[in-house]
C-alpha cells in the first residue's frame, strides 16, 4: 500500500544526487554515483508511518568544482528500477510495483534541465524532470552540496504529491487502512570522479 508512495519520492532524492554538480565556464568532470548513495521514501497511514529504501540508485553529471567559483553542474541523470525499492514486507513492494509500473513503466527517473548555485540560505536548487509511473513534471529540489576528497555529496528532502504523477494513494484492510497522499524522499547521493 505505501509503495505507491515511494516511487514517486524515491525518483527525487535520485535526481537530486545526480544533477547536484553542473554548468561552469571550466572545463567540466563526470562525476558517477557509488553504492553508498541512499534514497528513503518517507510516508504516513492511517494507522502509521512508514520508510522504504532504495537499494539501487544509477546515476551521474557533468560538474566543474573550483575553489573559487565553488560547484557548477552542467548535465545530470538519474535512475531507479522499481524492482529495487523495499519497504521490508512482501504485499508492500508488490503494491508499489503496481502502482508505479503503468503502461509498462518499470523506473522513475530525474534529468536536470537546470541547475542554481547556493544563495545565502547554503542550498543549491536542481531543476528536472521527473519521471514516475509514466507521467513527467519539472520539479525543483534543494540540496546542500560538499566536496572532500574528491567525494561529493548531496543532501536534500523532497515532498511530493502521488496524485500528481497519476498514482492513487493506496488503501487496505476494505479501506479501513489509507496512505496519505504526500510522501518526502530524502537522499544522500555520494559521487566521485573516476
Amino acid at each position: 500500500m505505501r509503495l505507491r508512495h515511494l516511487p514517486i519520492v524515491a525518483s527525487l532524492p535520485l535526481l537530486i544526487a545526480t544533477v547536484v554538480l553542473g554548468q561552469s565556464p571550466f572545463s567540466a568532470d563526470t562525476y558517477t554515483l557509488s553504492e553508498t548513495t541512499a534514497l528513503f521514501i518517507d510516508g504516513t497511514s492511517s494507522l502509521h508511518d512508514w520508510t522504504c529504501n532504495v537499494e539501487r540508485t544509477v546515476g551521474q553529471f557533468e560538474a566543474s568544482i573550483q575553489p573559487d567559483a565553488g560547484i557548477r553542474i552542467d548535465s545530470g541523470s538519474l535512475r531507479v528500477e522499481t524492482a529495487d525499492i523495499e519497504c521490508g514486507k512482501r504485499t508492500m513492494n508488490r503494491k508499489l510495483r503496481n502502482a508505479l509500473e503503468v503502461n509498462g513503466a518499470t523506473s522513475i527517473s530525474f534529468e536536470l534541465t537546470e541547475f542554481n548555485p547556493a544563495g545565502s540560505d547554503g542550498m543549491h536548487e536542481l531543476t528536472g524532470l521527473l519521471t514516475v509511473a509514466g507521467q513527467s513534471k519539472e520539479i525543483t529540489i534543494q540540496a546542500t552540496i560538499t566536496t572532500e576528497n574528491g567525494v561529493t555529496r548531496i543532501e536534500g528532502e523532497h515532498a511530493l504529491l502521488q496524485t500528481d504523477f497519476g498514482v492513487d494513494p493506496p488503501t487496505a484492510l476494505l479501506g479501513r487502512l489509507k496512505t496519505g497522499d504526500e510522501v518526502v524522499v530524502r537522499f544522500i547521493a555520494v559521487a566521485q570522479n573516476p
